[in-house]
């Protein structure tokens, strides 16, 4: 059920199924507990996560800056998480935090690289369908910043 809910999920459109499945078998699956944290607010991140069963919610957590903590999403089943900075390596722009008993597939960017050499084809396709991915989230950020950003005509 995991590979499959995992084959299915927005980053494998358009990916073969042979390469889903050696994409699959080189990362790994992992459980995570209610309010355990997947990823720390600021750490450096190099893996790129897919719900399989569960669901997270994205925090930007209370700090001294921010005078309160913002829930910026919930993601469930098919959703990926720690796309940012998966890609750029620079520390994480929000917390992750599983919501209810979790499964998460877990694939390390080494990991990605190995997989992707000399089959250029296949890297398209999966950092097109990141690509895809992360301007859904700026577009769902804009259309909340709208909802509270003063309107000038």
């Amino acid at each position: 059920m995991a590979y499959e809910t995992f084959a299915g999920c927005a980053l494998m459109k358009g990916v073969a199924s042979a390469d889903a499945q050696r994409i699959y078998e080189a990362g790994l699956v992992r459980t995570f507990a209610p309010g355990q944290t997947v990823i720390a607010e600021g750490e450096i991140n190099r893996n790129l996560f897919v719900v399989l069963r569960g669901g997270v919610e994205v925090w930007l957590p209370d700090r001294d800056d921010r005078f309160t903590s913002v829930k910026l999403a919930r993601l469930g089943v098919g959703s990926c998480v720690g796309e940012y900075s998966f890609i750029d390596e620079h520390p994480t722009s929000a917390a992750v935090v599983a919501v209810e008993e979790t499964e998460l597939f877990v694939l390390s960017n080494e990991r990605l690289s190995d997989l992707v050499a000399g089959n250029t084809s296949l890297e398209r396709t999966l950092y097109r369908n990141l690509l895809v991915l992360m301007i859904e989230r700026l577009r769902e950020n804009n259309s909340v910043l709208d909802m509270i950003r003063p309107q000038s005509r």
